[in-house]
């Protein structure tokens, strides 16, 4: 596929695409953006303290809970608690955020399990963030997305897993590739792409 652009167009996808690129930049380096994250605690019943957030904190049947310690105390959507806090259940991708001092405790749902992710502005990450490396913008580097969301099953006869966990095969318009192993190769295997 060929584009054809104009001078004025592509000003304009260049420009399109610097205020994208900016706002990423600034959503990942914000005091509180992904950068910032310390630390994914996986819950369960027991209680347990981690070294970015106050309180032991524990999930169970009535949802997420920290029981903060003396002098400890986070403020939830404005308001300071103190001790024993329950924050309920949480929907699955939901949360809440507790401050604590200059850092957010994320108190999230994610793949159905209850998670802590505090969020420190000083993480050392997002203070050596110097910015993601990118190349200039170039049209012919646009994939439109011809998708339509389908709640019918697509069966996908080219990436197929086999019976036996240790071996997958991928077949995909005559080719195929092997290997060995219980994950998926990543992309700097030398299996990745090359037809046998």
């Amino acid at each position: 596929m060929t584009v054809d652009l104009t001078a004025t167009d592509l000003r304009a996808f260049t420009q399109d695409w610097l205020e994208w690129y900016r706002g990423q930049e600034e959503r990942l380096a914000a005091p509180h953006g992904f950068l910032a994250i310390t630390g994914l605690h996986w819950l369960d019943e027991r209680p347990q303290r981690f070294p970015d957030a106050p309180g032991a904190w524990w999930t169970d049947a009535d949802g997420v809970a920290v029981a903060l310690d003396e002098g400890e105390e986070l403020v939830v959507a404005g308001e300071t608690v103190r001790g024993e806090h329950r924050f309920g259940v949480l929907p699955e991708r939901g949360g809440v955020d507790a401050v604590w001092g200059d850092a957010v405790i994320e108190v999230a749902k994610r793949g159905g399990s209850d998670i802590v992710r505090p969020r420190h502005p000083d993480a050392p990450l997002r203070t050596a963030f110097a910015g993601t490396p990118a190349y200039a913008p170039d049209p012919r580097w646009v994939v439109r997305d011809a998708t339509r969301r389908s709640t019918r099953r697509v069966r996908r006869p080219w990436a197929q897993r086999s019976r036996d966990s240790s071996t997958s095969t991928t077949r995909r318009a005559g080719s195929s590739s092997s290997w060995t192993g219980s994950r998926w190769p990543s992309p700097r295997s030398p299996d990745v792409g090359r037809a046998r």
